[in-house]
């Protein structure tokens, strides 16, 4: 049964790297197909990335902000954000889940897994390209804040993907929340310079957290209301939360393919 479950999940991980990749990058060998358009895919958020860090950094010299953690706290957030967006609108391929084996859970982890290889391989480049120019980095905190968001992220995305599944306008007027809530999550605004009450209301939110984790090691000012006990507790209860969202989920696409 595990061995069954185990070249599924490889076989959506797989089918989920080729979908991302852009066909017309292919090179065509004889014997097989070499996707360039598959390391694009991977590595073109690093270019994405480095730009707004640089012009945040830029911008706002004096204001606090170091290129140093800032570059982190936006791997961090994207690997959310695209966790989040593109699980959230994941389409029913009855090409895949008519396969044997394959269902939602299979589905849904193997298109998350591949995210976060996909942002894993970017974190480990980042690490290099920074020892390179002889910058400070703090790998064990900042693996460990990668390790919290990809939980964060798996759990509220399939929380989000069963709720809102097939409505388009929910999806769509969540897309404008998560664009709010860049700004309410201390990605490029430090949390200490937030007037209360908004402060205390931002503090719920577990990334706010993880990302002023990151921040104080580089900075050296402990901020004694950040406490990595809230991601932790959101972890811990979302994570119930989970197999009756993969079992809903899996129920609304066999109810698409019947149809089909």
């Amino acid at each position: 049964m595990f061995k069954n479950f185990s070249k599924s999940l490889n076989a959506c991980i797989l089918a989920s790297f080729y979908s991302s990749g852009s066909p017309q990058f292919n090179i065509v060998f004889k014997n097989g197909v070499f996707s360039i358009g598959i390391i694009w895919s991977c590595f073109k958020q690093l270019i994405i990335i480095s730009g707004i860090s640089f012009v945040f950094t830029v911008g706002f010299r004096g204001a606090g902000l170091q290129i140093e953690f800032l570059f982190f706290n936006l791997v961090l957030w994207f690997l959310f954000l695209d966790t989040t967006n593109s699980t959230v609108s994941l389409p029913t391929k009855a090409s895949l889940l008519n396969q044997v084996n394959i269902n939602s859970f299979t589905y849904i982890f193997g298109h998350i897994i591949r995210i976060a290889i996909q942002y894993l391989l970017i974190l480990l480049l980042s690490f290099a390209i920074f020892s390179l120019y002889e910058l400070e980095v703090y790998y064990i905190e900042i693996l460990r804040s990668f390790i919290f968001m990809l939980l964060i992220s798996c759990i509220y995305s399939i929380l989000l993907c069963a709720a809102l599944h097939n409505k388009k306008f929910l999806i769509e007027l969540h897309g404008f929340f998560m664009q709010g809530m860049f700004f309410a999550s201390s990605t490029v605004i430090p949390i200490n310079i937030v007037p209360n009450p908004v402060r205390d209301i931002l503090l719920f939110n577990p990334i706010v957290h993880i990302q002023e984790s990151i921040k104080s090691n580089v900075t050296g000012i402990e901020l004694y209301y950040i406490d990595l006990t809230y991601p932790i507790i959101f972890i811990s209860i979302g994570i119930f939360f989970v197999l009756p969202s993969l079992r809903y989920k899996d129920v609304k696409f066999n109810e698409e393919l019947k149809i089909e």
